[in-house]
């Protein structure tokens, strides 16, 4: 089942790979090719609880994506008012669908509180390591919803900009009080509008990326002079061990260029993602360490998966303590 994009029909992706995108490359959104040809009973599901229709409903329309059901649970389950995510209430012969029942009392909780479920699925799906890190401006309530949605969520961080005064005070001090390790708020002087416009800059400007990514290159460069000067033995190189929670997988690559570029270094950078470590081993050209079996050593002993060639390996680990990685690496040199 393939989504196409609203701007050209050709320009396709599937499921999985839709929801990471967001928006198609053309600027489009994503639409089902057909869904005339979907088959599927939704009148069965007419007697169902919220959680199972919208699981049964979710993996119709992205087949790409595993255990919805559980997706769906951790998503919801626990976090709105009533059992029934959007209760149905009868106020004289009308209905109204109630829409403020979840965690924020925005109506927008219905699609945030799943959102960043359906993202980490998708990108172990699409094979993508990378960290999502979502940038947003809200008027108020968008934001403290994807706060709320995406906190300690692993592998994304959030950041809202709002306009100071701009909104209430108990949506300011919804967003100001927002707990969770990998999100961050910043109000901005102006109104909503110069909120929106700074963020949609930063995505449309290349020079800042490439501004970044240079940046970025050089403050590696120099830590990793720093970190060199004071290696450790390893065997008959030296031993450089970072742990950053702060770096994104394709950062620790980065790094590990930087390192690899000293005389008779081996490098070994790891970064925590919710519960795996994501890793980078490196070495010099000129350093003795068979780093393709220090890979495999570690991956046997802390159940890691991952590899590569003799000047990188990449992969994941079970979060484990600090000591038992370098112990680890260090009886490897032995």
């Amino acid at each position: 089942m393939n989504y196409q994009s609203t701007r050209n029909h050709r320009l396709q992706a599937s499921s999985a790979a839709a929801v990471l995108e967001g928006i198609a490359a053309d600027g489009g959104l994503y639409i089902r090719d057909d869904l005339s040809t979907m088959n599927f009973d939704w009148e069965g599901l007419l007697g169902e609880d919220s959680l199972t229709m919208s699981a049964r409903i979710l993996s119709a329309l992205l087949p790409d994506i595993p255990d919805m059901e559980t997706l769906v649970k951790q998503g919801y389950e626990g976090k709105f008012e009533t059992d029934e995510l959007m209760p149905l209430a009868q106020v004289g012969d009308r209905y109204v669908l109630e829409l403020f029942r979840g965690p924020t009392s925005a109506f927008k909780d219905v699609a945030l509180s799943l959102l960043p479920r359906l993202i980490t699925s998708a990108k172990t799906v699409c094979g993508v390591d990378d960290e999502i890190v979502i940038l947003t401006a809200t008027s108020g309530d968008t934001g403290k919803a994807a706060l709320e949605g995406f906190h300690d969520v692993p592998g994304t961080r959030i950041i809202v900009f709002y306009p100071h005064g701009g909104v209430s005070t108990v949506q300011q001090a919804q967003m100001a009080t927002q707990e969770g390790d990998n999100v961050a708020v910043y109000a901005v002087n102006g109104n909503f509008d110069d909120a929106q416009t700074g963020v949609k800059r930063v995505f449309a400007d290349e020079d800042l990326a490439q501004e970044l990514a240079a940046k970025n290159k050089q403050l590696f460069t120099l830590l990793a002079k720093e970190l060199v000067a004071n290696a450790q033995p390893f065997g008959s190189d030296r031993l450089v061990f970072v742990w950053d929670d702060s770096l994104s997988a394709d950062e620790l690559k980065s790094f590990a260029a930087q390192l690899s570029q000293h005389s008779q270094v081996v490098g070994a950078l790891f970064t925590r993602q919710g519960e795996v470590l994501s890793y980078a081993l490196c070495r010099s050209a000129d350093a003795g360490c068979d780093l393709r079996a220090l890979c495999q050593t570690m991956n046997k002993a802390l159940g890691g998966k991952g590899g590569g060639n003799q000047e990188l390996c990449c992969g994941r680990l079970p979060v484990c303590e600090e000591a038992a990685l370098r112990d680890c690496l260090l009886s490897f040199a032995k």
